[in-house]
């Protein structure tokens, strides 16, 4: 069932000497675990795509995300990964803190960010269009009214911080610089009082790791005009779908 992992070398800090052996957290391999990270790794080099057809138990999580990141560090790209429900993107940013948490403490100089996303209605903070129950399209205007008329004290004091910072992860670098999951984004900015969603927009760019539901990237509504630059961070990317698409 299980394979020990081969011993790895952690004395570098270049992102190109990186292999799955350097992001892979656990002592162990399940059966057929490095055989399929390779796999997957060799088809991301060669630009070719997989698919992975495993039941539950597998890994596959980790297997994608073992297979595809150091890719993603050689070339800088992004990886987008699309799920179908809040409870998987929560699913993946636990993996990716093991993985980050595995890297700070083997002394690799590899930081691995991401952040799960979420739709304007899921993450707004602002009483007024709460208590409205919009669709996503009214919540949207409604929404760039209450900024243009300066009536939204969550999105003001976003843009005070952003006035104040060159980079926003240094708003709570020990949060930001690791996965953050879509709900402690929300409870982080209910604290501070700042707008989640338009944080999570902010932060995008920073990011190695996008996870959201497939919409944000298929519906071209949602891409073009509630996530203007989703269409900037998608054009160097690698998406990976979970099993159940």
């Amino acid at each position: 069932e299980y394979k020990k992992k081969t011993k790895k070398d952690t004395s570098h800090s270049k992102p190109q000497k990186t292999s799955y052996l350097t992001f892979f957290p656990y002592e162990h391999f399940r059966r057929d675990q490095e055989r399929i990270i390779k796999q997957i790794e060799k088809a991301s080099v060669e630009k070719k795509n997989s698919l992975l057809a495993a039941p539950n138990g597998t890994g596959k999580t980790i297997i994608a995300l073992s297979a595809i990141l150091p890719l993603a560090f050689k070339k800088n790209l992004k990886i987008l990964y699309l799920c179908r429900t809040h409870s998987q993107n929560t699913r993946i940013i636990k993996e990716l803190t093991k993985i980050s948490t595995h890297l700070r403490y083997s002394d690799i100089n590899i930081k691995v960010n991401g952040l799960s996303i979420r739709g304007r209605n899921e993450m707004c903070l602002n009483e007024v269009l709460l208590s409205l129950k919009l669709n996503p399209r009214e919540s949207m205007a409604v929404c760039s009214d209450l900024r243009k008329n300066r009536s939204c004290k969550f999105f003001l004091n976003l843009i005070k911080k952003r006035d104040q910072y060159d980079n926003l992860i240094n708003i709570a670098p020990e949060i930001f610089n690791k996965p953050v999951d879509a709900e402690d984004l929300i409870k982080f900015c209910m604290d501070k009082k700042l707008c989640p969603y338009f944080l999570s927009k902010f932060l995008l760019k920073d990011m190695k790791l996008i996870i959201c539901n497939y919409q944000w990237l298929f519906n071209p509504f949602i891409r073009k005009f509630k996530f203007l630059s989703f269409n900037r961070i998608i054009k160097k990317k690698l998406i990976r779908f979970p099993e159940n698409i």
